[in-house]
């Protein structure tokens, strides 16, 4: 063998060997973020919208044991990383429905309990829960708890500019018609 190919060889090995790696890992993924997809939307079908956003554990009766059923809130997880290429259209397809539950299909109980499930712990859709929940408080005429809600937002969750931002323009809209 010409040792002047071997590091060529080498180099071209080590390469085969990640990519190898990576689409397995990229197809586990995938097949992951498929399956807790599915599991969202039957949550989302049968109303159970925080369950359909976050997943939730259930009994598995024919194993015996607890088993997590996923949401939309994994799926996104699983590819948020930018690393994490090339993105499958589930992805978009789960932020959509994350959209929608927080902006559309939740009412103010849904989102006070969200809020009493996962306050304290991390989660990234605390704050546009909050504020959706502020502004569910507005258009039920609720002034006085949505200012109170709107200015939890700004205190709480400063290091999200866009969301102080929506809940000081609310503020200030709110305490002009007093």
């Amino acid at each position: 063998m010409n040792w002047r190919k071997k590091p060529a060889i080498v180099i071209l090995v080590i390469a085969i060997l990640f990519a190898g790696n990576y689409a397995c890992a990229w197809f586990n993924s995938y097949s992951l973020s498929r399956t807790y997809y599915r599991q969202a939307e039957a949550s989302y079908r049968a109303g159970r919208y925080i369950e359909a956003l976050m997943g939730y554990k259930d009994y598995d009766a024919a194993h015996g044991r607890r088993v997590f059923v996923g949401g939309y809130a994994q799926v996104v997880n699983i590819w948020e990383h930018p690393w994490a290429l090339p993105r499958p259209a589930v992805y978009e397809e789960a932020r959509a429905k994350v959209r929608e539950i927080i902006h559309q299909k939740f009412t103010r109980e849904d989102a006070q309990l969200f809020l009493d499930r996962y306050l304290g712990r991390e989660n990234p859709y605390l704050g546009e829960v909050m504020l959706r929940m502020a502004e569910l408080y507005e258009e039920e005429g609720d002034d006085e708890n949505a200012l109170e809600t709107y200015r939890l937002v700004i205190s709480s969750f400063r290091t999200d500019r866009a969301l102080v931002e929506r809940a000081k323009e609310r503020v200030a809209a709110l305490e002009a018609r007093k």
